[in-house]
Formats: structure tokens, C-alpha cells, sequence
């Protein structure tokens, strides 16, 4: 009887073939573990050089802004969207700007909101006429939760807002501007933005986005929100959309912010930044202008979320973290124009 013929060993397929295709979930491990040193690689090799700094020392009046932000915090501590507080908080800002010759517009709208039903909304516009068409827009939110007087958040950031304009008075367009007020002559033009819905997720400076003509031109936002408070200056800067700003403005507001603390800038790590690409959101205003392509920083003293709300109160206003934030501010707004 003969012999049966040796057996021949089976050959295991080729990995990607039809009988062992290539695991998906595996490819995409091997994938993070490759692209995640690139990635962090690509947040620390380069080192931008931020714009200069300007050559006249900042001039924010800090005691002004202090008192602007109580005013408003107490006068109307209720300043919810719809809000008869927030009708009146419109006007206030208004007679704030009018003795230093701006001529403000109201864009006021209606927006659904999760929970509470279609609410009205006001956006209050203020322009410094620049040498050119393209505009750097200067923003905080004027409205807050109810929940508090919404000094730091953000009473503060309005009452810095209103000094920032004031450096760029008209004179010759009100005989009642002060003598003190001095006209700074900008290069871009500068757009002076008071958003409402802020405290409900940025719907303002949303509307602001999707329907202002003078969105149409910006080139960069500087975004002040709860500036007064005990925490670092800080940089917010995730967008809507997986996007980032530009890493001269971001390098800029950074240099400003250590001129003026001599501790730097608090930021999200590179890594967090990365999770803000995956999964981009932000509580803050700048991030429907990034989502829209638009380099934008919030300047804060909060963490990633807003400050809680129940110790809000004028009392804990902070005066020289205010005005570090609203000379950094200054300072960097002169350097982008």
C-alpha cells in the first residue's frame, strides 16, 4: 500500500486580501498613535513672532471702568434677553457712547432657545471709521444669566469695552465730548460690539456672524469677557467649527498679556487644543467667529466655562485685574491696527 502524499501546509491570505481584510478599528489605533506626535509636533516646532509693541503706554482708565461696571451690574441686575433690564441696559450703553460722538445702531432680532421659547434679542453697534474698509471688531456680551448682578460676567467686559471706545472719540461730531477725550486715528476700522444672548451660548455674536454687513471684512476679534475676576488673564480660543486663530494673533495677545502681568498668559495645552479640534465647542464669543474663518481670543479671567454666578457681585469686582485686562486689551488692539 503506498504511502499518502505529504500534506502541504495551508498558506495563512495576505493581510488586505478579501479573506483577512485589514481591521478598521486597529488601522485607526495605529493611525492616533503615528498622527498624535505629528500633530503635538506641529503645536510646539514653530515659534511665531508676535506684532510689535506699540509705541504709546496704555491709557485705560481702570477707576472709570470700575465704575461703569457697578453702575451697570446694580443698576440692572437683571439683564436677560427680553428682560425690561435689558431694554434699559441697551439705553444705558448707548448714553454711555453718545458724549463721545458715536452715532450707535440697534440690530435687534428674535432666536429660539432650548428651554425658554423664542426670545428677543438687541445688538448694539459702535464705529470708529478707519483709513481702511477692513475692521477689527472689539466685543463683549451685555446681557447675563438673572441669576446675579453679572458684575464680572459680564458687567466687566462692557465697562472695558466703553473705554476702549472712548481712546477713538469724535470730538468734531459732539459739542458736548469731553476736553479730556482724545482722538486715536485708526489704520483699520474699528467696530465696537455689544452682543446680547452672550450669558445663552454667543447667540449675538452668532447673529452678528451670520447677518451683520460688517462681517463681511473682519480680520481679527478681541473678545472681553469676565475680565475682573481673581484668576490669571486668560486666551480662550476654540471655535464652533474644528478651526483655530491665527498663531500671530494668538502670539500678539500673548505678548501683550505678559507686558502687562509679568506671569503670562494662562491657554489651553496643545493636547486640549487638539480635543478642541475633534470636538469643537466653546462657551465664549470667539468661537463663531473662527467657525467662520475670522482669527478671534476671548481675554478672560474665567476657566474654560463662564464663573459661577452666585458670588457675582459688584463687591467682588477686582480693580487691578481689570484694569491689567483692559490695558492689555488696548494694547493689543493698538498692535493689530
Amino acid at each position: 500500500m503506498s504511502a499518502a502524499p505529504p500534506r502541504q501546509a495551508r498558506r495563512r491570505p495576505r493581510r488586505g486580501s478579501l479573506e483577512r481584510p485589514v481591521s478598521g478599528r486597529a488601522y485607526r489605533g495605529t493611525w492616533l498613535l503615528v498622527a498624535l506626535p505629528l500633530l503635538l509636533a506641529a503645536f510646539t516646532v514653530t515659534r511665531p513672532v508676535p506684532l510689535p509693541q506699540p509705541q504709546l503706554p496704555a491709557e485705560f482708565d481702570t477707576q472709570s471702568a470700575l465704575t461703569l461696571a457697578k453702575e451697570l451690574a446694580n443698576g440692572y441686575p437683571d439683564r436677560t434677553p427680553g428682560s425690561s433690564g435689558a431694554t434699559n441696559a441697551v439705553a444705558w450703553f448707548t448714553d454711555q457712547l453718545r458724549p463721545y460722538g458715536f452715532r450707535t445702531e440697534r440690530d435687534a432680532f428674535d432666536a429660539d432657545v432650548a428651554g425658554r421659547g423664542r426670545l428677543h434679542f438687541v445688538n448694539v453697534v459702535a464705529v470708529a471709521p478707519g483709513r481702511s474698509s477692513s475692521e477689527i471688531v472689539v466685543l463683549a456680551h451685555r446681557d447675563n444669566s438673572g441669576r446675579s448682578p453679572g458684575a464680572n460676567d459680564n458687567a466687566s467686559g462692557t465697562a472695558a469695552l466703553i473705554e476702549l471706545a472712548r481712546s477713538y472719540a469724535n470730538p468734531a461730531a459732539s459739542s458736548s465730548t469731553p476736553a479730556t477725550a482724545r482722538r486715536v486715528s485708526p489704520s483699520h476700522t474699528i467696530v465696537f460690539l455689544s452682543t446680547d444672548g452672550g450669558a445663552l451660548g454667543g447667540i449675538g455674536a452668532q447673529h452678528f456672524v451670520d447677518h451683520s454687513p460688517l462681517a463681511h471684512d473682519v480680520v481679527a476679534v478681541i473678545d472681553l469677557d469676565a475680565i475682573a475676576g481673581p484668576g490669571r488673564l486668560r486666551l480662550e480660543l476654540a471655535g464652533d467649527r474644528p478651526r483655530s486663530p491665527s498663531v500671530g494673533l494668538v502670539a500678539t495677545a500673548a505678548a501683550r498679556v505678559l507686558e502687562q502681568t509679568n506671569t503670562g498668559a494662562e491657554r489651553p495645552s496643545a493636547l486640549r487644543q487638539l480635543l478642541d479640534l475633534a470636538f469643537p465647542f466653546s462657551f465664549y464669543e470667539q468661537a463663531p467667529f473662527i467657525a467662520n474663518g475670522t482669527s478671534a481670543v476671548t481675554l478672560t479671567t474665567a476657566g474654560d466655562r463662564p464663573p459661577p454666578v452666585a458670588t457675582d457681585l459688584s463687591s467682588a469686582l477686582h480693580p487691578g485685574r481689570l484694569g491689567q485686562a483692559g490695558r492689555t486689551a488696548q494694547q493689543l488692539l493698538a498692535s493689530l491696527d
